[in-house]
């Protein structure tokens, strides 16, 4: 009986908000935050902490900034990870209540029909990445993370941008594998473009300062009381090893009692913040 008061107050007064990241505006910056959660069989500190410095460095790179009523804040990402458990992580899922929260999946390879590379929901926090995409040295954990905050290789209307770069100088973070890009930016460039070794080298994306307009900050709602906002929407579920989506099994009232008693404990991992 006990277990189910709790759960029931916790369900009742503290209302379940997902997405990819909390925007706030904090003095003269806005500031974005995302916690990265990286879990599965080949989810390590290490490659956590990589994956996470490439996010923080790439995205602010550009050093962007954006008015939003008149004034003008510089934009600062905050990203901070940590590596935690298949269990806790389908046991949280459900319950989570920090907008800012990325559940991110880490294998080989995902072998789901549909897929088999990294990936992240489009305006969402569930994502696959995978090993064989070199995370944390080939921008595909940026890239994947663009994703999670909105930005597509769509226009609104979902027709796909141009895949022919040529002329456009720098890639963005958005550009994906097989463009047409400026030959300094192909795998090879000796290479005839659109031949083998004639398209984009993801390596050589950066985030610059169009992919922060694309953003839409300035059109974000901002609580006037705590001057947040989101990126973002609900997931609600997370990725099995075989890139299968799958709710957390949170409503489950053992689990989530169990859940609640880990995070008082100190059982579950506490998050790093990339300087």
């Amino acid at each position: 009986m006990i277990k189910i008061i709790i759960l029931f107050t916790l369900s009742f007064l503290s209302p379940i908000v997902f997405g990819s990241a909390k925007v706030c505006l904090v003095d003269n910056e806005i500031e974005i935050k995302s916690n990265l959660i990286f879990y599965g069989s080949k989810a390590d500190r290490s490659i956590a902490q990589k994956c996470a410095f490439e996010i923080s460095k790439m995205f602010n790179s550009p050093q962007s900034k954006v008015k939003i009523g008149g004034k003008e804040f510089k934009v600062k990402f905050k990203i901070s990870y940590q590596v935690e458990s298949e269990k806790n992580v389908f046991k949280s899922v459900n319950i989570n209540q920090r907008v800012e929260n990325n559940y991110i999946r880490i294998e080989d390879e995902a072998y789901n029909n549909d897929w088999k590379r990294s990936n992240q929901v489009l305006s969402g926090n569930t994502g696959f990445f995978s090993t064989k995409d070199g995370l944390g040295d080939s921008t595909t954990c940026a890239h994947e993370y663009a994703h999670g905050l909105g930005l597509d290789h769509y226009d609104e209307r979902g027709i796909e941008f141009s895949k022919n770069l040529r002329g456009d100088g720098q890639p963005g973070i958005m550009a994906s594998r097989g463009y047409l890009v400026d030959p300094q930016f192909q795998y090879d460039p000796n290479a005839r473009a659109g031949q083998a070794g004639g398209t984009l080298n993801p390596a050589l994306r950066k985030v610059i300062p169009q992919d922060i307009v694309d953003l839409q900050l300035d059109r974000l709602n901002f609580n006037p009381y705590n001057g947040c906002s989101q990126l973002g929407k609900v997931s609600g579920f997370a990725y099995t090893k075989d890139g299968e989506s799958k709710s957390g099994n949170s409503w489950y009232l053992f689990d989530a009692f169990d859940h609640l008693i880990s995070s008082i404990r100190g059982n579950e991992s506490q998050p790093t913040t990339c300087n």
